[in-house]
């Protein structure tokens, strides 16, 4: 099983997603749901990190960065396989630039 490491700019990315569902009716269940999802995946992420592709950006897999969708964001992690650590860096809205 792998250990995460997370960044600085995830926690922000964390907070900045919290933060952005205001407009929705039922602003609860959204952050809920959003969180449940992360929950979920970070689970699966432990136990299986390869099981999510590179990211097809060649800057971006260069450096081994994968990249999952989640909801309407994605996370960005890499791989650490000799010290078998997940650096989580960073989970954004699929709709930024």
């Amino acid at each position: 099983m792998y250990n995460f490491i997370f960044s600085e700019p995830f926690y922000n990315d964390i907070e900045a997603a919290y933060d952005n569902i205001e407009d929705i009716f039922d602003q609860t269940t959204a952050r809920k749901n959003l969180f449940k999802s992360l929950d979920n995946l970070l689970d699966k992420l432990q136990i299986m990190p390869f099981a999510w592709s590179l990211a097809k950006d060649e800057y971006l897999s260069s450096f081994g960065y994968r990249i999952v969708p989640i909801r309407k964001y994605i996370l960005f992690f890499v791989v650490n396989e000799d010290e078998k650590t997940i650096e989580i860096h960073r989970f954004l809205h699929s709709s930024r630039d």
